[in-house]
């Protein structure tokens, strides 16, 4: 038989015994829950594994009946988690040694899995709920006519810090005791000053954000807050990731062969709230009429 022949048919074989395995490869979607957010999103992205005729395994930490065997898990090749325990999870199975992308979780608690797990650095991608800090200053360019002074309350200094982004003047402040209304009621009234409220720091806890809020009001002071809710509650506006683009992110990190990445996403919202913005006597460029404008990419 010609040598070509044999090789032909030895390779057919081959790819024929590995077609088998290649059909039984999953993908996995893990989510903290099965309501909600996490409900959408984990229909949204499992109806985009479908369109290209992929049926990956679902499985929602609130459900425990819906963990994968130890033999679904040896099928998996990808891993899209959605939530901080979901991603804690990816980490927990040592078995999982496949390419993931962690969804709605934040820089912190993603550095902090790392800080534990090393070795998996390579395999693990993330979008950030976290807003870079010159994309919040870049939009505040926009929302305020004349320059401010940004201040940051971290309770992880214990020195003043300042920073320029944007031509702007960013002071970082130690907290002293945790006491942010004493802290806004101590700054000096000129020049303006506008306050960025960040997820990472206990500065702003759900019990105290309302009379920090009112503290900041009295004092004519902006919050510039990270969610739509703190909008809602009182901040001039607020700058957060656009959930339901967040598939899409799956896509990109899907047809990139899983470029690993650790980053925002690209897909953002700027809420307003427009009452306090004529409470303070701030007049909106046209751009910022709208109660949410959508935006994409850099910063």
């Amino acid at each position: 038989m010609h040598r070509n022949s044999i090789c032909a048919r030895w390779l057919g074989g081959f790819l024929a015994c590995l077609a088998p395995l290649c059909l039984n490869a999953q993908p996995l979607i893990i989510s903290d829950g099965s309501h909600g957010i996490y409900e959408q999103l984990v229909k949204d992205v499992f109806e985009q594994y479908q369109e290209d005729g992929i049926e990956p395994i679902i499985y929602a930490l609130d459900q425990p009946h819906s963990a994968p065997s130890q033999h679904e898990l040896s099928l998996i090749d990808e891993v899209v988690s959605i939530g901080s325990g979901a991603m804690k999870a990816i980490f927990e199975y040592k078995s999982l040694e496949v390419p993931s992308l962690s969804l709605l979780t934040t820089k912190e608690s993603y550095l902090e899995q790392i800080a534990e797990n090393p070795r998996d650095a390579a395999l693990r991608s993330v979008i950030y709920l976290n807003q870079p800090l010159n994309r919040i200053v870049h939009v505040g360019k926009s929302v305020f006519e004349d320059p401010v002074e940004y201040i940051i309350f971290d309770n992880k200094r214990f020195q003043q810090q300042r920073d320029i982004i944007h031509q702007q003047v960013i002071t970082y402040k130690p907290l002293v005791d945790n006491t942010v209304i004493k802290a806004i009621r101590n700054l000096d009234s000129t020049p303006q000053k506008a306050i960025i409220a960040l997820p990472s720091h206990t500065a702003f806890t759900p019990i105290t954000i309302k009379n920090t809020l009112i503290s900041a009001y009295k004092a004519q002071i902006p919050i510039i807050g990270y969610s739509q809710s703190f909008t809602q509650a009182g901040a001039l506006f607020s700058v957060h990731s656009d959930v339901e683009r967040l598939p899409d992110e799956v896509r990109l990190w899907r047809e990139s062969r899983h470029r690993q990445s650790q980053r925002a996403s690209r897909y953002y919202i700027v809420s307003i709230n427009h009452q306090i913005a004529r409470s303070l006597d701030i007049e909106l460029a046209p751009k910022w009429q709208k109660e949410r404008v959508h935006l994409e990419g850099s910063p």
